[in-house]
């Protein structure tokens, strides 16, 4: 009988991405709303006569496959929470802003605002820098106020703008950085590691397969809390080292993780970086095997 009522109470959510994951329903179909729970907890005892997901159907290599609802990135209001205007502004507008952070080998920090278009946004002008991080510096003493700002603009503040007020909420949005900062910014060893990937766990001897089961690989950030939590709790240096190595993690989570957000999906791969240098050396090498004539053919080309 519990088999028959599972069978009748679990449901699996489909791959977005997928066309079989896309139906367009007629609104006029539509009965009633129901509600549905993700159970990212291995207990259901708390769930009674209620719809639940607790597994992801997804393709991989034309291959259906089941994974647990844990790996996959949680909505933002999961771990994000929003806090209620006080009494006396529930009159006011409510505007809500995205700040994009980018952090390159420089030192230079520069933040955007992700609401503008992207063809206004990619204007030099509406960069603007936050300061340089010293030579030898620390990056989390740099950003530390930052963080302290965006912690205060997540619960909400009151700014007046061109005579009205207005109630101003933010939170971060995509965080551009080099190889080498990149993963910094979200805790994880540099690309040399065994595991160095900021994005996924694969293994650096195996990250040109092509048939790799990304969503079964990917990091996501409740996992990694759990890890650096592993890390912390450790007894000795020697197994918080041997944790630290076998996640790809460094002993401690950046100081971002202060702020409400997903790191591994929030810090993209940044692609000019990845493969400028491999373009350039492939150019290098196509011209040397011209001849002189190919050579300025190609070049006034």
């Amino acid at each position: 009988m519990a088999r028959l009522t599972t069978q009748k109470l679990q449901l699996w959510l489909v791959d977005q991405y997928l066309e079989e994951g896309s139906i367009i329903v007629n609104t006029t179909k539509i009965i009633k709303k129901i509600n549905i729970s993700i159970i990212r907890t291995s207990s259901i005892n708390n769930i009674i006569n209620s719809l639940y997901i607790k597994e992801i159907l997804y393709k991989n290599n034309s291959h259906w496959k089941l994974q647990d609802v844990n790996l996959d990135y949680m909505h933002p209001c999961e771990y994000s929470t929003l806090i209620a205007l006080p009494p006396e502004y529930n009159n006011l507008k409510v505007l809500k802003l995205f700040i994009d952070i980018y952090y390159n080998d420089f030192g230079g920090v520069y933040v955007q605002l992700g609401n503008m278009p992207f063809d206004i946004r990619k204007h030099l002008r509406n960069h603007f820098i936050l300061g340089f991080v010293p030579f030898g510096g620390s990056f989390d003493d740099f950003i530390h106020l930052f963080v302290l700002d965006m912690n205060q603009l997540e619960k909400g503040v009151l700014m007046n703008i061109q005579g009205n007020d207005y109630w101003i909420i933010a939170g971060l949005g995509c965080v551009t950085a080099d190889l080498p900062q990149g993963n910094d910014l979200v805790g994880v060893k540099c690309h040399s590691a065994i595991g160095g990937c900021r994005t996924c766990l694969v293994a650096k001897d195996n990250a040109t397969n092509e048939n790799l089961d990304i969503a079964m690989i990917s990091r996501y950030h409740h996992i990694t809390n759990v890890q650096f939590e592993g890390i912390s709790i450790a007894s000795t240096f020697a197994q918080r080292d041997e944790i630290s190595k076998k996640y790809s993690l460094r002993n401690s989570p950046p100081i971002l993780d202060q702020l409400q957000y997903e790191c591994h999906l929030q810090s993209p791969q940044d692609t000019y970086h990845l493969i400028a240098r491999i373009t350039l050396k492939l150019l290098k090498l196509t011209i040397s095997m011209l001849s002189l004539y190919g050579e300025q053919k190609f070049l006034k080309s």
